[in-house]
This record gives C-alpha cells, structure tokens and sequence, in this order.
C-alpha cells in the first residue's frame, strides 16, 4: 500500500512521537509498504533527507521554541495528491495533521490518527496558571472534534482510549502500543564499558526507588507501578539529592552531563518543574511494573557498576556523597554483600592511590 504518515516531529528530533512514527516508517516499509513522510524542517535534517521523507519550510513555534511549525504550500499538496495515498496516517492534532486530513480529503482514501499526547495536561505552557481550566476543556472539545473526523484512531494506552471517550469521541478506537526497535538493545551489540558509559551519561538512579519500596515488593505480589507509584515527592527528593552528587562529581573532573530533569526532558514527551512531575507526566514510564523480587538489576548492577565508582571518584577529588553512600551502605547490608568490593571501586578500577589529576590523565590518555 501507498502511506502517507504526517507529523510534526520527525527524526532526527528526540522524542516520543518522532520516534514512534520513525519506528512505524522503518517497521511498514519492511513489509513492503511505500511510505512517505511528511514533517517540519528541524536541526539536522538535511542528513536524514531522502526520497520518501519529505521535510517542509518551518518556523519555530513563540510558545515552544524548541519544536517547529510547518508552511505547506499548494505544491505540497499537489506533489502528495500525485502519489495517491491509499491510507493516510497522521499523527499530529495541528499545521501537519491538518495537512494530511486536506489531502486525504481530496484523494478521498483511508484516514487514520494517532492519538499520541494528551493535550489537556500541557496547557499549563501556554496559561501559566491563568484560566488554565477554561484552556483544558477547550483542549478536550478540540480533541473530540478532531478525532471524530477519522475513520479510526489509534491510541498507545487504554488509558488514553478511556479519556477519548469521556471526551465524546464516537470514531472507531485501537490500542496499538508505540513500537520499539528493540534490537538496538540486543546485549552483543554493546560491551560493558559502553554500557557503563551510557549509564553514567543518562544517569537516572533507578536503585532508589526499588531501595525505598523493598518492603513493598516483599510483601505485595501483585507489584505496583514502578516509577508512578514507586516515586514519591519524598523519594524524588532523595534521587535529586543522589544526582546533584553524581553532577558535582562530574563538574569536579571538568566533565559537563545533563542533570537527571533535563534528561527527562530531552528524551520525552513530558513536563514539569520539577524531578516529581517530570516522572508523573511521562506517560512512556506509566505501565512499567515494579520487580517482582528483590534481585533486581536497579540494585544488583547500578549500585556496584554505577554508585560504587561514583562515589570512589568522589572520594579522590574530595567532593562529598553522604547521600551516595548511604545508599551503598544500606543496599550492601540489605542484601548482605559488599557492593562496594565487589563493584567498580578504586582498587577494581586500577587507580587507588592516584590523585585527581593522574585520575584525569589516566582516563584520556590510558597511560597511568
């Protein structure tokens, strides 16, 4: 089949519709399908142009300035109508999505959405707080407006068909979860150190939640969800803490990594003031379970492979971790281990006893 998937976020932008429709793009053309995309310029896109992705003139958006709005003209329009799309998918409730409804419109072929963002929950950008109700329910009506115009629509979660439907929405509704491409996750294709590079680079702790909920995976069998339930302000307050230690350790070997709230907001869809409603809002975190056991990796293997050396770095530059460290301490005599031995320590790592800057020299260079 002829598919015209319209969007206004497209790789090489990060983030979760981009990555979904490319994944969907990569996916349908494996079958054999013709797919083209259609999305706003954005930083980089001349590398990821080629005949199927069709990337129009666009402008930053006053509100957002870091996402784009397209300019379709009538010779878009025509170019589209010439390839006689049997679907047309979009994914996008705004300039993209109203271009991909134009032309299905007048081919008179198959329109299907993707309803991927609640727009109810991001009104606050745009109010600041002022009328932010009146905003929201001219959010949900819009909502319900767009998609009763598309013979069907697509919905990751059950969560958001059961929301499309207390707005009004009568059109056909499928839950199809985003797809991921999961073998970029396939072990053999990464070693340990770019593992562990990773790790530090991201670096969310992802043992805290499991360390301040132990009780609860012991006791309750039915587990929670992880991170939605698992964090609370409370326990967000304490990752912040861990992460403005891992930063200070970072800054103190001239090292510049993203904080783990501006991850959050580099790598998602979500919003927020801070370390709690970034979580709260990335609705990509909403059904990951909670272990069914102790045995978990967010302790097993980030505390010795991430905390540990952390903290060991810390100790050589003589920046403080009580946080950090309490968190090795309390994990090891949990699990009645030495995390700290067994992990990543000075010794293991080959540089007890160097100062700082044979550290730093050491780690560029490789020469001791």
């Amino acid at each position: 089949m002829k598919i015209g998937l319209f969007t206004d976020t497209f790789y090489p932008e990060i983030n979760g519709v981009a990555t979904s429709c490319l994944n969907l793009q990569r996916e349908l053309t494996r079958r054999g399908h013709d797919v083209h995309v259609y999305a706003p310029k954005c930083k980089g896109w001349e590398e990821n142009q080629h005949e199927n992705v069709h990337y129009l003139a666009s402008a930053p958006l006053l509100v957002l300035k870091d996402r784009n709005f397209a300019f379709p003209t009538p010779l878009t329009s025509w170019e589209a109508e010439k390839i006689d799309f049997d679907v047309v998918h979009t994914n996008s409730e705004f300039v993209m999505g109203m271009f991909g409804h134009h032309v299905a419109g007048s081919l008179g072929c198959a329109q299907v959405h993707t309803y991927h963002t609640v727009w109810e929950d991001y009104t606050y950008y745009i109010t600041h707080g002022v009328a932010d109700e009146t905003a929201r329910k001219i959010t949900r009506k819009y909502s319900q407006w767009w998609c009763n115009r598309f013979d069907r629509v697509i919905t990751p979660t059950g969560k958001t068909l059961d929301l499309l439907r207390k707005y009004g929405v009568e059109a056909p509704i499928d839950i199809i979860p985003s797809g991921m491409d999961i073998a970029r996750f396939d072990p053999a294709r990464h070693d340990e150190a770019e593992r562990l590079a990773t790790r530090r680079e991201c670096g969310l702790p992802e043992h805290a939640p499991l360390l301040l909920n132990i009780g609860r995976i012991e006791n309750d069998k039915n587990g929670y969800r992880y991170y939605w339930d698992g964090i609370t302000p409370s326990v967000a307050v304490l990752i912040k803490a861990i992460d403005h230690e891992r930063m200070a350790v970072a800054e103190a070997y001239g090292v510049e990594i993203l904080s783990a709230e501006e991850w959050l907001r580099q790598s998602y869809d979500t919003y927020g003031d801070n370390l709690y409603d970034l979580i709260h809002h990335n609705n990509a975190y909403a059904d990951i379970k909670s272990p069914a056991t102790i045995e978990a990796r967010y302790v097993t293997e980030d505390v010795p492979m991430s905390l540990v050396p952390i903290s060991e770095l810390a100790r050589i530059a003589g920046v403080s971790t009580p946080n950090i460290d309490a968190v090795i301490q309390l994990t090891s005599s949990i699990y009645q281990r030495d995390f700290r031995a067994e992990g990543r320590c000075a010794k293991n790592l080959g540089i007890e006893g160097m100062s700082k800057a044979q550290v730093t020299h050491f780690f560029e260079t490789g020469e001791r």
